[in-house]
């Protein structure tokens, strides 16, 4: 999804299910719910909501992690050697994958469950 050039007025939410997404670059395009998942490319979006069994193989840039749908981060995912920009709200299933895969984070980071 690129962004046109004469782009909406508004906030585009979005629900992805079972899908193979190449680019998202929408400044304004919020990432609701996003299951069963394989992004290939870059990622730049206002925010995300919900991640949940996908796998992230490109670079990200959000400005938030939403609260709009429940639950709110990363569940079960797995990672590429990325860099997400932005803030990073993920379970600690997926900060395993995060971390073993050598990306690198620029924004906070919250893990979500975590017994440590």
């Amino acid at each position: 999804m690129q962004a046109l050039v004469n782009p909406h007025q508004g906030i585009l939410n979005s629900y992805f299910y079972n899908s193979r997404i190449n680019t998202i670059n929408h400044n304004v395009l919020n990432i609701q719910r996003m299951v069963d998942c394989r992004t290939d490319g870059t990622i730049v979006a206002a925010g995300y909501s919900e991640i949940a069994n996908s796998a992230i193989t490109g670079n990200v840039t959000v400005v938030s992690a939403l609260s709009d749908v429940r639950p709110t981060g990363i569940f079960c995912s797995q990672f590429s050697a990325i860099t997400w920009t932005g803030p990073l709200s993920l379970d600690a299933s997926s900060n395993y994958y995060f971390v073993n895969s050598g990306s690198s984070l620029v924004g906070g980071k919250t893990i979500l469950y975590s017994l440590l």
